[in-house]
């Protein structure tokens, strides 16, 4: 998309629709939704403008998957395509496409591997305060234990496994 990101445009629409599987008018209307993000007509919304919307702003991992929607991680900017294939990736229960979003998220250090660390991370962004430091040492030492192919990182196929009997 150009500059001007009012129009998705019917070549544009069309490709969403074959990478997707959300119908055409859901993604318009999430087109308009994310057209009243971008106030400035960028063809892009900060990170920021993300996590503050009311459907977001309540998940504790909001600012880490707003930054993995990022094209670059040094960026702060989301165009539509990442945005909407986000979305896709939620729409359904238990995708190959969601796993793989999900291993992104808990991959803090993004080295392609879950460590304990990681997990320790994302724990304590989803429970907040309501466990403590302890409690969570011994989930994610228990997880490790009982998924790790080799007890020390939790690989791709650990996660699935573990997905799929959640």
């Amino acid at each position: 998309m150009g500059a001007d990101s009012s129009d998705i445009g019917d070549e544009n629409l069309q490709k969403l629709k074959n990478e997707t599987d959300i119908k055409e008018s859901d993604i318009k209307k999430c087109h308009q939704k994310f057209n009243a993000l971008d106030k400035e007509k960028k063809g892009f919304v900060s990170i920021t403008d993300l996590v503050n919307i009311p459907e977001f702003s309540k998940n504790p991992l909001r600012y880490h998957i707003a930054q993995n929607m990022s094209n670059n991680s040094n960026n702060d900017a989301v165009n539509f395509d990442s945005f909407i294939k986000v979305i896709d990736i939620f729409k359904n229960n238990k995708t190959e496409k969601q796993y793989k979003f999900m291993y992104e998220l808990f991959d803090i250090d993004k080295d392609g591997k879950i460590s304990s660390e990681d997990m320790i991370v994302t724990f304590k962004l989803l429970l907040g305060n309501s466990i403590n430091e302890e409690q969570i040492l011994e989930i994610v030492d228990k997880t490790i234990s009982e998924y790790s192919s080799d007890q020390k990182y939790i690989y791709y196929k650990d996660f699935v496994k573990i997905m799929n009997e959640a």
